[in-house]
């Protein structure tokens, strides 16, 4: 009978031994499962190319802004085989070169934390372009003529690109002298066109000296050729003494009192 108990037993022990086997491999099954599953998760939480660039163009657009003109980006590539992790607190844009954002420049995305609990960069190049209407030849101008304004016409132009800057008026323009001869459509700007000159060398001009609302007038002699701004040595016919001034719109030469 003691040997049908053990044996009864021993039968018991066996198949608790088998079901803990059992428990045991289904906890281990489980663990590997859920470590698999956090390690597919994490993998797939990556910042996306498109999701760097989108912030870095949207950071462009909200700092440049772009007024009356239309404002074009083109951004750099980015590897697609770039892995990094997704940013959990957001990306961060800066722009090492501060000012000027428009032309071709790099922008500089950082993120603190990521999934992976890392910090990561990246540089990305862009190209900014303002695309904005501005005064240019309509045809041909000769050197040292006189423009008028139907000699000039809107043209869509990247004022990025544009060296001496450019006029927006017409009555800036009107009566401006061709430095050079002006091909059509050429940009109509400081280095095209300059003042005409206002008073010529041997000329006799008034001298105004003026204090408040003292004005004093002199009759003087030009010793050299001005445009409105210029500063130009006169004489005073009068006592003979050259003075320096500065050439008014009117043709006169405002020296101080």
């Amino acid at each position: 009978m003691d040997t049908d108990l053990n044996c009864e037993n021993s039968q018991k022990m066996q198949q608790i031994r088998t079901v803990g086997w059992k428990i045991g491999a289904g906890r281990l099954v489980l663990l590997l499962f859920a470590l698999t599953a956090q390690t597919v998760a994490t993998a797939a939480a990556r910042q996306t190319p498109e999701s760097i660039l989108t912030a870095a163009r949207q950071f462009l657009v909200e700092q440049v802004g772009h007024g009356d003109g239309k404002l074009r980006i083109e951004m750099s590539r980015i590897d697609p085989r770039l892995r990094l992790p997704l940013c959990v607190d957001g990306m961060r844009v800066e722009a090492p070169q501060r000012g000027n954002l428009l032309g071709k420049i790099s922008l500089h995305i950082t993120c603190k934390e990521a999934v992976n609990h890392k910090p990561w960069s990246i540089f990305v190049g862009a190209s900014v372009s303002l695309m904005q209407s501005v005064y240019v030849a309509r045809g041909y101008i000769p050197r040292g003529t006189e423009v008028t304004l139907d000699q000039v016409q809107i043209g869509e132009r990247d004022v990025t690109r544009m060296r001496g800057g450019f006029f927006e008026r017409p009555e800036q323009i009107e009566g401006m002298i061709a430095r050079q001869t002006i091909a059509p459509g050429q940009v109509l700007n400081t280095y095209a066109l300059k003042p005409p000159t206002l008073v010529k060398r041997g000329q006799t001009i008034a001298i105004v000296a003026r204090q408040g609302d003292l004005v004093v007038r002199m009759k003087g002699l030009a010793l050299g050729n001005g445009a409105a701004g210029d500063r130009i040595q006169v004489k005073n016919t009068t006592s003979k003494r050259v003075v320096e001034g500065l050439v008014t719109p009117e043709g006169e030469v405002s020296v101080p009192l």
